[in-house]
C-alpha cells in the first residue's frame, strides 16, 4: 500500500525514491512467475525439512514467509524456480511491457532532479498517472496528489 509510512522508510530511500503501481491482473496472468501468493508472516522461522521429495513446497515456503514484525506490509509476492538448474543472470532479469504499469508514486522528500526525470520518462512511455506523496500535517499520514505531465 503505497501510504504506508514504513514502507517509504525501508524500501523507497526513505521517502526519496518512488514506486512503480503495477496491474496485479496483468502480472499474475503473465509468463513471467511460477506461482504468486500472500506472504506469511511467523513469530518462528519456517520448518522445513531438507530431506522433503517437494523442494517446490519447501522452496515456496522459504520465500513466502517473513517474521511477524513485518506483518504491517500485507506483501504479496511472485516467484519462479529453477529447479534442477540455477537460474542464469539473463533469467533474474524480468523485461515487462509498459502498459502493465498502472502508477508511479513519488516520495514525499523527492528531489527536483528525481522528480524530472520520473516525468520524462513517464511521458515517453505514456504512463499518465504519476503522484507525489505528501506529509499530512500532525499526523502519522500521508497523501498523494497527481503531479503535473505537461
Amino acid at each position: 500500500m503505497w501510504s504506508q509510512l514504513k514502507k517509504w522508510s525501508h524500501y523507497a530511500n526513505d521517502h526519496k525514491g518512488f514506486v512503480i503501481g503495477f496491474c496485479g491482473e496483468d502480472m499474475i496472468n503473465s509468463e513471467f512467475y511460477g506461482k504468486g501468493a500472500k506472504v506469511s508472516y511467523s513469530e518462528s522461522f519456517p520448518n522445513i525439512d531438507p530431506m522433503s521429495e517437494d523442494l517446490n513446497k519447501s522452496a515456496f515456503i522459504e520465500t513466502h514467509t517473513k517474521a511477524e514484525q513485518w506483518h504491517y506490509e500485507k506483501e504479496f509476492r511472485f516467484a519462479k524456480t529453477y529447479y534442477p538448474k540455477a537460474p542464469l543472470e539473463k533469467d533474474r532479469v524480468i523485461k515487462f511491457s509498459d502498459d502493465v504499469i498502472e502508477e508511479i508514486i513519488l516520495g514525499c522528500d523527492a528531489d527536483e532532479e528525481t522528480i524530472s526525470a520520473i516525468v520524462k520518462l513517464a511521458k515517453e512511455k505514456g504512463i499518465k498517472n504519476i503522484y507525489q506523496t505528501v506529509k499530512i500535517p500532525f499526523r502519522f499520514e500521508l497523501d498523494r496528489i497527481p503531479v503535473d505531465i505537461k
